[in-house]
């Protein structure tokens, strides 16, 4: 389990393009049975494969799919499309669940 300084995270592997939350590899099946951009994740850019991990995170800790849906794109647009393409990096989940509560009004 990846434990990092303000708690557990989401840590993406660039020589994979695997995305490991709380320590397993998660796959975007369920995130493309919502919305199809694609089966691959990425990050560091806005691409198909970006959009689907956005929304994957935001399905994830969302309350709701409704909810995870309006805010998958912003979350793109802030957070995964500024993460460093071809590197890892590592999210906090307490920074998403943060991310989202500032989120409330775009819901």
């Amino acid at each position: 389990m990846n434990i990092v300084k303000g708690g557990l995270a989401i840590h993406g592997r660039a020589e994979t393009s695997d995305v490991l939350i709380l320590g397993k590899i998660i796959a975007s099946d369920y995130s493309y049975s919502v919305i199809p951009y694609c089966r691959d994740f990425s990050w560091g850019n806005k691409t198909k494969g970006s959009l689907q991990l956005s929304l994957a995170i935001m399905l994830k800790y969302c309350d709701n799919k409704d909810i995870a849906i309006n805010l998958h794109r912003y979350y793109l647009n802030e957070v995964i499309s500024k993460l460093i393409l071809d590197k890892n990096f590592l999210i906090t989940i307490v920074d998403v669940l943060a991310w989202i509560k500032g989120k409330e009004n775009k819901c």
